[in-house]
């Protein structure tokens, strides 16, 4: 959703408060960031970041560079507070969360948004192959993948099976570095597919589909989303009542 469109949803007070923070007017402190090392919060917003996050650099019409903001809008709220969170600790400045109701969607979106221009500069610098050399041990491997399932991952429901693990996206390179970090640090079997086209563009897909791999990937990953962490936990109470050949509940 753009901006513009987003900001005839909210309040003229808010409007004139977000559009100083994205100029990184409200405090000393707005604007500023410095890379000193990969942390867990780092790694788990490079991961939403990759998804369904951004941080953005606007041009106005002379191609000049004018704004600056990382945000992240979603439909669950646990999600849009573990990245608020995140990023306060990263840049160690208030991070507000606003709930929005809009008439195109059948529900409201939680939405994160913070101006911060050194950051969004630093960002968008990086490579997918100087994120993956950063994340150097497993607990920020963990970080960074959750970050991406909590963006892009589904629990798909299958008759018959247990469930599977998905995360969706138009670029393969995202999904073949994700790909190549279960398989170092955690030993998690996955294969990538080609899907749907959406908006023109490819859509591929990374599916974990042997049940104790989807497990390990809860204990050892994690996900932050109750509704597909709900979907899971169904499944494990069905084969603990019915043994493994289960017909799960659609």
């Amino acid at each position: 959703m753009s901006l513009s469109r987003m900001g005839r949803q909210i309040t003229p007070e808010w409007r004139r408060r977000l559009s100083e923070s994205m100029k990184g007017k409200p405090s000393p402190k707005a604007g500023k960031f410095e890379y000193t090392g990969m942390t867990p919060e780092l790694a788990y917003v490079l991961g939403v970041l990759k998804g369904d996050g951004s941080a953005t650099i606007s041009y106005d019409r002379s191609g000049k560079r004018y704004r600056y903001y990382v945000q992240l809008q979603a439909n669950d709220k646990e999600f849009t507070v573990r990245f608020a969170e995140s990023l306060r600790r990263i840049l160690r400045d208030d991070i507000p969360i606003r709930y929005h109701k809009y008439p195109y969607h059948k529900t409201g979106r939680w939405t994160v948004i913070k101006g911060n221009k050194g950051f969004s500069i630093w960002y968008n610098s990086l490579t997918l192959n100087q994120i993956s050399d950063m994340l150097t041990t497993k607990e920020l491997a963990a970080e960074y993948i959750r970050g991406f399932f909590d963006s892009e991952g589904s629990v798909l429901v299958r008759r018959g099976k247990p469930v599977d693990l998905s995360i969706s996206n138009t670029s393969i390179d995202k999904l073949k570095m994700t790909k190549a970090l279960l398989d170092k640090f955690f030993l998690i079997r996955s294969r990538t597919y080609a899907g749907n086209t959406s908006q023109g563009r490819p859509v591929y897909q990374l599916r974990i589909g042997r049940w104790d791999d989807v497990l390990k990937f809860v204990q050892e990953v994690g996900i932050t989303i109750e509704r597909k962490l709900t979907k899971i936990c169904d499944c494990c109470e069905r084969i603990n009542r019915f043994g493994s050949a289960i017909t799960p509940i659609e």
